[in-house]
């Protein structure tokens, strides 16, 4: 009978309990933050002994059992392998036989299982393990976890191979573990005894220690709460205990790319490949006027590459959150999660979420970091920024992303950036300046796409392909080689291919500038008021539109009208109509800016 006062003896417990969902708080913790859980399981009658905590991620399972102790002293190997019967256990088997007889049942149910006997108490130094007299070399049992059963963790090492010292030893634990020799080797190649476990909140960060507190909660809330076991995926795990935005992408950073219509501007690209080449930190400007093929080909470019690329498009096409993509909240947080994904990282909390302070000190962090894996393996981190242009015009001030982009020459070696945007203006000051003086800027100005090129893309095209070579080649010379241009054109003729030669000979020139096509549309609609109203409508909406719309809107002439001249400048999908490109939209919001502004329904747009 047990001379510890119940006072004590609960007491103990407790805090055995409390240092138990700690342990297991770390380790679904630091699964979560490395994105490796797929679940946990608490609680577990089937698992055996092995049932205070199993934990399954990136396909291997781990199975706890914790044993906390407030006896002072170490662990030894002779209290691992005994067998103490109470009258209430009358048929209690040792300690480790626990553990081998639970490994046994789930490892012929789940391959690959780790079987961890955690304990507070550290491992012994002063006991002394069966054996010969010869004491000249260490015979306790911390010596047995680190020179006999660390080694047979490598499944191809053979117990034989251990030095004879701990045969005996070895022997003792086989008779105890209660296994057949194969199975015996197969338990020690997954057996991790973890001694001298702290209370698995360690001396971290304040944001991890919170963490922490939030995680263990949740856990004993989910047990005590339920009957039997307790098995939570990741993701309810990430929903109860309130991070689902500290785990999940604000944004899409896909830009959608026409393979059918694309074609890479090479002369740009190998400019892009000789600064690579030439820089391991700092920042690459790519800029050119609206439609050059910025967003395209950093969309394309540095596929093949041995860097971790990274891709943070502030305005992509039809997506609708575009204005929150130019905050650097949003900024922030999806850059860190996928430097988080990309960078082996030592940084032990989550992302702190709706802190924009504690962002950029995360941050810098996993700039530092990213710089420091550079140093060890060669292998440098590009993160490439797209829109900065479209981020000035939408006027955030201090929301802005603009502000969050480390100046050049604070940027660490191994970390590049690589930025987009209509002109340097966006830039920073010190980051603009830096870029002229090591001339790392690429102006898409002057460069244009091969005649070669338009001629393929005019072959393989669905609106072109059946063209005579003699359109393919009109074609060619209109649009001067500008991607966009070239887009529009394309966009024109899949409404009606008939006559295209004709056809084609009614669009405004583009005439090397883009404006200059815009211009020439505006000419042919600036008398046409209803064309001029629904002009101003559309460019100030955020959503698609649709044909009944227009017409229920601005009347029935309208409609045949918009469709046969002005359709190739928006793009169709399942939702409606929306601008093909941006500048076309910010030239009609322009244009239309001091037209119908006591207009109550556009106030909402």
């Amino acid at each position: 009978m047990s001379n510890t006062p119940p006072a004590a003896g609960e007491q103990s417990a407790l805090t055995g309990y409390d240092w138990q969902y700690r342990n297991a708080a770390r380790l679904t913790y630091d699964a979560l933050r490395n994105r490796e859980l797929q679940s946990i399981r608490l609680v577990d009658p089937e698992a055996g002994q092995l049932d205070d905590f199993i934990i399954t991620s990136s396909g291997h399972t781990d199975a706890y059992q914790f044993k906390h102790s407030r006896q002072r002293g170490g662990l030894t190997f002779k209290s691992l392998i005994s067998i103490t019967t109470t009258a209430k256990h009358p048929n209690a088997r040792s300690l480790i036989a626990d553990v081998a007889a639970s490994w046994d049942l789930m490892q012929r149910q789940v391959s690959g299982i780790h079987a961890h006997l955690v304990t507070n108490r550290p491992a012994s130094a002063h006991d002394r393990l069966i054996g010969t007299d010869d004491y000249s070399t260490p015979r306790h049992f911390s010596a047995f976890l680190r020179e006999a059963l660390a080694p047979l963790r490598d499944p191809e090492y053979d117990i034989e191979s251990l030095d004879t010292k701990w045969h005996p030893a070895m022997a003792e634990l086989q008779k105890a573990c209660g296994l057949e020799p194969r199975r015996f080797r197969e338990f020690l190649a997954s057996l991790r005894i973890d001694t001298h476990t702290d209370d698995g909140f360690g001396h971290g960060t304040t944001e991890r220690r919170r963490d922490l507190e939030r995680l263990k909660t949740v856990l004993m809330d989910a047990v005590v709460n339920a009957a039997g076991k307790v098995e939570l995926d990741a993701r309810q795990l990430i929903h109860q205990a309130g991070w689902a935005g500290r785990f999940d992408l604000k944004l899409n950073h896909y830009f959608p790319v026409n393979l059918d219509t694309y074609a890479p501007l090479t002369e740009p690209l190998q400019l892009l490949d000789g600064l690579l080449q030439r820089l391991d930190s700092g920042c690459i400007a790519l800029t050119g006027p609206p439609g050059s093929g910025k967003s395209t080909l950093l969309s394309q470019a540095l596929a093949m590459d041995s860097d971790r690329v990274l891709r943070y498009f502030a305005y992509v096409p039809g997506r609708i959150t575009n204005r929150n993509a130019m905050t650097g909240q949003a900024f922030l947080q999806d850059v860190c999660l996928r430097l988080e994904n990309a960078t082996p990282s030592n940084i032990d909390h989550l992302l702190p979420e709706g802190d924009l302070v504690a962002l950029r000190d995360r941050f810098a962090q996993l700039l530092h970091q990213a710089g420091e894996s550079f140093e060890s393996d060669g292998v440098r981190t590009i993160i490439v920024v797209d829109g900065l242009d479209h981020v000035q015009r939408e006027e955030l001030g201090s929301e802005s992303l603009l502000g969050e982009l480390p100046v050049a020459t604070d940027i660490p070696d191994g970390v590049l950036f690589v930025v987009g945007s209509r002109t340097l203006t966006e830039m920073r000051p010190e980051s603009k300046y830096w870029v002229l003086e090591n001339d790392t800027e690429i102006n898409l100005t002057s460069h244009r796409l091969p005649h070669g090129s338009i001629m393929d893309i005019c072959s393989r095209a669905p609106s072109t392909k059946q063209l005579e070579r003699t359109v393919h080649e009109q074609i060619a010379d209109m649009t001067d080689g500008y991607p966009l241009a070239l887009a529009y054109v394309l966009n024109y003729l899949s409404e009606d291919a008939s006559d295209a030669a004709t056809r084609l000979s009614s669009l405004p020139l583009h005439q090397g500038d883009i404006g200059r096509y815009y211009e020439g549309i505006w000419s042919d609609y600036g008398n046409d008021d209803n064309a001029l109203r629904l002009l101003s409508f559309v460019s100030r909406l955020r959503i698609a539109f649709d044909a009944q719309w227009v017409r229920d809107e601005f009347g029935d002439p309208l409609l045949p009208k918009f469709q046969r001249d002005l359709t190739h400048l928006f793009s169709k999908d399942p939702d409606g109509y929306r601008f093909f490109h941006d500048s076309f939209r910010q030239f009609a919001s322009e244009k239309t800016a001091s037209l119908y502004g006591g207009d109550d329904r556009l106030a909402g747009c």
